[in-house]
């Protein structure tokens, strides 16, 4: 039980730690963001105007809430399981569901639930008359607490990231009708880091982007530096719940 409420405190020290972050960082963006306006309506007042009207388009107000529901179509992992080399594998698989609410005019905060996996075979070899196959499992579930803003039709994200993350290697007789897993090996472990992200509107509720995960501490079963990662091409789907 302790190295959980070890993991809690660490996870909600890092929270603070990042909202105090973004406290400072968000005036910096908030003057960026209003000397570029200011400079491109100077400029060309007729481009600034098309440049309002799509912003009008995608923006959002204060107060608003969003359910956010998304799907990871392609993910690269790169994980280091104790004793185990690195390893780096791609997959296809994934869900992600968050709630969004807007504390300032195009400025939000999004707390997500992520979870990606893939599997391959790794070998094959002659088990009497059937093939026996082992196949390799990867796993990550996680949590992200991130601060946002828009630009037209693009928001940028940026927070923090809990995830846990499983390694499983089978071998499976894909033949067999009555027990297809042999034997297994698996290696799981709690990781932090960051959460950074990027996504353009398709449309006004569609968006597609990329979500970068980097962790480089490992929390549990043994606290470790190791620097692991998931990056995901993901489509997003806004919807409003409060207006």
């Amino acid at each position: 039980m302790q190295p959980y409420i070890n993991l809690a405190k660490y996870f909600f020290l890092m929270l603070a730690f990042q909202l105090f972050l973004s406290h400072i960082a968000i005036g910096q963006i908030s003057h960026f963001n209003d000397a570029l306006t200011a400079t491109l309506s100077t400029n060309n007042h007729n481009d600034s105007s098309a440049t309002f009207a799509t912003s009008n388009k995608y923006a959002n107000r204060s107060n608003q809430i969003h359910l956010l529901l998304s799907l990871p179509l392609v993910n690269q992992f790169c994980i280091q399981p104790q004793n185990i080399a690195t390893i780096n594998n791609i997959g296809i698989l994934g869900a992600s569901i968050g709630v969004e609410y807007y504390y300032k005019n195009n400025k939000s905060l999004i707390v997500k639930f992520i979870g990606v996996t893939d599997s391959k075979g790794v070998e094959e070899f002659p088990l009497e008359d059937s093939l026996t196959i082992t196949k390799e499992y990867i796993y990550n579930v996680g949590a992200s607490v991130t601060d946002n803003f828009k630009i037209n039709r693009f928001s940028f994200g940026y927070g923090l990231n809990l995830s846990y993350n499983i390694w499983r290697t089978a071998v499976e007789n894909p033949y067999s009708t009555s027990n297809i897993t042999l034997s297994s090996t698996s290696k799981k472990h709690f990781t932090t880091g960051f959460h950074l992200d990027g996504y353009y509107h398709l449309a006004k509720s569609f968006t597609a982007g990329i979500m970068y995960r980097p962790s480089f501490f490992i929390i549990s079963p043994k606290s470790a530096i190791k620097y692991e990662h998931a990056i995901s091409l993901d489509i997003k789907w806004n919807i409003v719940l409060k207006k």
